[in-house]
């Protein structure tokens, strides 16, 4: 048993493509570009954190749904994501002294950063990760370990 990354690209239509971590890892890194007609685009984006038996998905422990965007010369703009970053834990810090400003202005960096997926794309996810069709039971705990703004790391 160990655990896994798997990262998936939320397309326009609804649909999720997987991209190999090694492959995102070079977006990062701005070592390759993404295919031309991503140029210019935002790109939505699933990280997911799975617990795995030889490579078979056995749980999943966490779905993130985050936003990146990708420049004219089709290479992901991680500068632009870590200033954003960055400006969310500045905003966090305010927010824990009580400024009412930077509690909105956390609102808008969340609203900015994150996303919400369909219940059609957690229901491809599980296609994709667990090579069946998800029960309701697993559909609905996938649905619980999407992370949002706000939340504590939570005890399994």
């Amino acid at each position: 048993m160990g655990y896994s990354l798997r990262y998936f690209i939320a397309e326009d239509d609804g649909m999720l493509t997987r991209v190999p971590v090694a492959r995102f890892h070079r977006w990062f890194a701005n070592d390759e570009a993404l295919p031309a007609a991503r140029a210019g685009r935002e790109l939505k984006l699933l990280e997911v954190v799975v617990e795995v038996d030889h490579h078979r998905v056995v749980d999943v422990l966490r779905i993130l749904p985050f936003r990146g965007q990708v420049r004219e010369d089709g290479r992901l703009d991680a500068s632009a994501g870590m200033r954003l970053a960055f400006k969310r834990l500045d905003v966090l810090e305010r927010v824990r002294t009580g400024d009412t400003l930077a509690q909105i202005e956390q609102l808008e960096a969340d609203a900015n950063y994150f996303w919400w997926p369909t219940d059609v794309q957690i229901r491809g996810l599980g296609v994709a990760l667990l090579k069946r069709v998800p029960t309701a039971a697993e559909l609905a705990e996938m649905l619980g370990v999407v992370w949002r703004p706000g939340d504590a790391p939570r005890e399994r």
